[in-house]
């Protein structure tokens, strides 16, 4: 079970593809800050990244969460998909998915600038998008007359 909204997110201390590693007490200076975690071989995570990427154009603050090992498949999706924020690489063991309860991805996180969920869903969910876009106080990542899914299963 991920976790719930209302509750503490996990700590965690991860590299970034370039290398740097950062802990989530210091991405959490922005409110809200939107964490994805995905993977790259993933179908839904591929169509679902697009629209993670508008949100973060918009200026939400987005990191993703990469359940992929391998760096030049990650830098392969970076460039397919045309990502621009910032991507975290899981660790051998998944520790970080375990401690967030990820069954499923992608699966989305919003939190707020303490580090308390305030909205998360898994696989792609038209509602889920449109609820965090509210909540970060942007428009929809949705484009008319783009034909959106309802759901997509992860």
């Amino acid at each position: 079970m991920i976790v719930p909204i209302g509750k503490s997110a996990p700590q965690f201390s991860l590299p970034l593809i370039t290398g740097a590693t950062v802990n989530l007490h210091n991405l959490l200076k922005s409110d809200p800050l939107l964490l994805l975690f995905f993977k790259v071989n993933c179908p839904t995570c591929q169509y679902s990244v697009s629209f993670v990427e508008r949100l973060y154009g918009m200026g939400v603050p987005v990191y993703g969460v990469c359940q992929t090992l391998d760096n030049r498949q990650i830098h392969s999706f970076v460039q397919t998909y045309q990502t621009s924020f910032p991507i975290l690489v899981e660790q051998p063991g998944y520790d970080v998915s375990n401690a967030y309860g990820i069954e499923v991805v992608p699966t989305v996180f919003l939190l707020n600038s303490v580090g308390i969920v305030v909205a998360g869903f898994e696989a792609f969910d038209k509602a889920g998008f449109l609820t965090l876009a509210k909540l970060c106080g942007k428009t929809s990542p949705f484009r008319s007359p783009e034909s959106i899914p309802v759901y997509k299963a992860g």
